[in-house]
């Protein structure tokens, strides 16, 4: 009878002799695996050269193409370019011959727009002056209406004036002594129609010089007439008349070397219709001339 240990030893040499033979075999393959990958690789490096020889032929011949396909199109842009210059060029010149007959058309439309805008001047030239006509005899007439009114203002100041002189100085004394400025129909001055609207308040209202009587009264009437004025100074501002007045601007004028009408108003304490006045009569006499809005000594040498 085999005992157990001899059973274990056999089946141990049996299972070392199969480890032995499967080594072997793997060995085996491993040998046939090595050989077969050095063949694999060996084909595989003869068709990476001959795919890598074919690309580089492929990309010669495609950039061979490439270059003429290139030169092809740049020779067709230089054939437009010269199409669109010659083109360009051609239009240029058609567009000067019109800009050409566009402008001899528009100066003899401007020639005939100018012969009927003088033709319609001298039509509408008469209707114009007569409409000036007019207007020079409806401005005169108003001026005349206004120194009428400007007339019956006067008689009623001198009234009120009398009036006022009776109250104050009573029935004895002697009568008053009204000097008005004369004022002349016939505006000549630039000044005056162009003035504001103050000016025609001061001209609306005179000065008037009052001159009391020289009697005995004395203390009484100086009292009188301050009682009666109210506030009014009994050493009243008195202005001379037009002739004075006019050597009082000439000699500012001649002063100052020259001066506009609002700085002699404001200088000599005048209001806008004697300054109007004084001036009128030294232009008229050729004492002064007016240049810009300012008044001038005339030079007479």
């Amino acid at each position: 009878m085999v005992s157990l240990k001899q059973t274990w030893q056999e089946q141990r040499q049996q299972r070392q002799q199969e480890v032995i033979q499967r080594q072997q075999q793997v060995q085996a393959t491993l040998e046939q695996l090595k050989h077969a990958r050095q063949v694999q690789a060996i084909e595989l490096r003869q068709d990476l050269t001959a795919f890598h020889s074919q690309l580089r032929a492929d990309v010669a011949l495609l950039r061979q193409e490439m270059q003429a396909e290139i030169l092809q199109r740049r020779t067709e842009v230089q054939a437009e370019l010269q199409a669109h210059q010659q083109t360009r060029l051609q239009n240029q010149i058609q567009l000067m011959q019109e800009l050409a007959l566009y402008v001899e058309s528009l100066q003899a439309e401007v020639q005939q727009q100018l012969v009927e805008f003088s033709e319609i001047r001298q039509q509408q030239a008469p209707v114009l002056r007569q409409m000036l006509r007019d207007d020079r005899t409806r401005r005169s007439a108003e001026v005349a209406e206004f120194f009428e009114q400007l007339v019956e203002f006067r008689a009623e100041l001198r009234r009120y004036c009398a009036e006022l002189h009776q109250y104050v100085w009573g029935n004895d004394a002697a009568p008053v002594n009204l000097s008005v400025s004369e004022p002349t129909a016939s505006p000549e001055l630039e000044e005056l129609e162009t003035a504001p609207a103050e000016a025609t308040h001061d001209m609306a209202a005179p000065t008037v010089r009052i001159v009391p009587p020289s009697t005995a009264s004395g203390t009484t009437s100086g009292t009188a007439s301050s009682t009666a004025f109210g506030t009014a100074s009994p050493e009243a501002e008195v202005l001379p008349p037009t002739s004075i007045l006019a050597e009082a601007v000439y000699t500012y004028l001649h002063e100052t070397q020259g001066a506009t009408l609002t700085e002699i108003e404001a200088a000599l304490a005048l209001n806008r219709f004697q300054t109007v006045d004084a001036l009128r009569s030294l232009i008229r006499k050729g004492y002064v001339t007016q240049r810009d809005r300012i008044y001038l000594i005339q030079d007479l040498t």
